[in-house]
């Protein structure tokens, strides 16, 4: 099961001036991000993206991976995984807005954005990367964009990746999956705003531990006046606040649920405790009336992939995996989902992404003209 979801998963890898790129850090990027952001993925220490996919066995491989997911969908893309590659990262982030529905396998895709900070400049590698792809000016930078299809998509119903890039500075990439989150991280780089994403007073910042290679913060966004929170098994709390996530390269690793449900702690129990699939026995313990803490042990290759499926899944992505060579689709997603277990998909009716193609093409989003 694992290796297939890790298909899928690739090797995924504010208010400042714009011209102060020197002395941006993570927190200065944080006021770009778009206000309606529900999810964070950081990589706030340096790291080098790696040349090629790493089977996911180790927790060291699985922190690497999820580095690339502070990458946004930039390493997703062939032409820019090659010119990216080897380049050293100071810090990373990521900001989900919406998770959408999609159909065959694969993790779901988002409207979101990304900001990924360079040691050194970057020179002339994307434009010799990109050679003659149209660019539009919009706030002031020079904005391309790419299109693939979908890994995962199916054959009948092919659906598209695409990938909005601008480099902002010598040294800042600035990317996102749809124009209008583009737009607003732009906009918002080039003015001060009062507001932000995940503001501070948000009860899950202080469980942030910002010294992790990796960390996440989720803060569930209501639909139809409830928090729903992605589970395994039909488990569902709708009285679910947030989510952390503080990710180191030993076996031990840590987050922190909010919720205010008197039963959360046997929730949190029951989602990381899975002993067919090579997970077993983590520690979970209420630490205040809403704040429950699991510390989990992924001590070998099974259960290093079933963490890291639990992990997507509390991050916010709905997955769909093969579980056997001839097996039909295996199902996590939101309970009340469109894509909910229902019809078969057989594997057959998968195919390869198609190579990347510049804006517009059929079945893509508008043009940048």
């Amino acid at each position: 099961m694992q290796r297939l979801l890790f298909t899928f998963l690739g090797a995924t890898v504010c208010v400042a001036a714009p011209n102060s790129a020197t002395a941006l850090d993570w927190q200065g990027v944080l006021a770009w991000i778009p206000v309606d952001t529900q999810t964070l993925i950081v990589a706030s220490q340096p790291f080098t993206i790696p040349q090629s996919t790493d089977e996911i066995d180790s927790v060291p491989a699985m922190i690497n991976s999820l580095r690339t997911l502070a990458l946004g969908r930039a390493y997703e893309f062939p032409v820019l995984q090659k010119a990216l590659a080897g380049r050293s990262v100071s810090f990373a982030i990521t900001g989900v807005r919406e998770f959408r529905d999609f159909s065959g396998l694969g993790i779901s895709p988002y409207d979101g954005c990304a900001v990924i900070s360079f040691t050194e400049p970057l020179g002339s590698a994307l434009d010799a990367a990109l050679p003659g792809i149209a660019r539009k000016r919009e706030f002031g930078v020079q904005v391309a964009a790419l299109s693939q299809e979908r890994k995962g998509s199916r054959r009948d119903k092919p659906e598209y990746d695409h990938l909005y890039l601008a480099q902002v500075s010598p040294r800042i990439l600035v990317v996102a999956s749809d124009h209008d989150s583009l737009r607003l991280i732009l906009g918002r780089r080039s003015h001060v705003h009062s507001d932000r994403a995940l503001p501070s007073t948000l009860a899950e910042w202080e469980r942030v531990d910002t010294s992790s290679q990796v960390w996440i913060l989720r803060h569930f966004r209501a639909k139809d006046g409830k928090n729903v929170f992605l589970a395994v098994g039909g488990l569902e709390d709708d009285e679910a606040v947030g989510f952390v996530y503080n990710g180191g390269t030993g076996s031990t690793q840590t987050s922190f649920y909010f919720s205010r449900n008197q039963r959360a702690h046997e929730i949190m129990g029951q989602y990381w405790t899975q002993k067919g699939e090579g997970l077993e026995t983590p520690q979970v313990t209420r630490v205040s009336d809403d704040v429950i803490k699991v510390t989990s042990h992924p001590d070998s290759r099974d259960a290093v992939g079933t963490f890291l499926l639990l992990l997507l899944i509390s991050t916010g992505f709905g997955i769909l995996i093969s579980v056997r060579p001839a097996a039909k689709r295996r199902s996590y997603l939101p309970s009340g989902s469109p894509l909910a277990p229902g019809a078969e998909l057989p594997r057959k009716s998968l195919r390869p992404s198609a190579k990347v193609s510049v804006l517009p093409t059929p079945r893509l989003e508008p043009s940048l003209a």
